[in-house]
């Protein structure tokens, strides 16, 4: 499969979208919580998972970073069991997903 060569820039404005995309999670799942229904926060996050499965396959910038298998991993968990999880356990998760993103932006040159 051929990967897509993106500029620093691009590769730096792609990464800071992962981490805006990590984030929305939080409030998703605060309105979740408060309304019982998690339909949309469930499909936020398989949707999600989509992306970065199809980013990792796609761009060297990632593919070659094994620290990303963290972020899927714990998005696929997640899409799984973010229903199941408390507020405080997902805030960590995201967290940690970010940390991680921003690892991986620290790393663009």
């Amino acid at each position: 499969m051929e990967t897509l060569n993106l500029s620093v820039g691009e590769r730096r404005s792609y990464i800071k979208h992962l981490i805006n995309k990590t984030y929305k999670i939080l409030p998703l799942k605060e309105e979740s919580m408060a309304s019982g229904d998690y339909v949309t926060l469930v499909a936020y996050t398989k949707s999600y998972l989509i992306e970065l499965k199809g980013a990792a396959m796609l761009l060297d910038m990632i593919k070659d970073e094994p620290i990303i298998i963290d972020v899927m991993g714990t998005i696929e968990y997640l899409s799984k069991n973010v229903d199941k999880c408390s507020h405080q356990e997902v805030k960590v998760m995201i967290f940690r997903c970010i940390h991680t993103l921003n690892k991986l932006l620290e790393r663009v040159i």
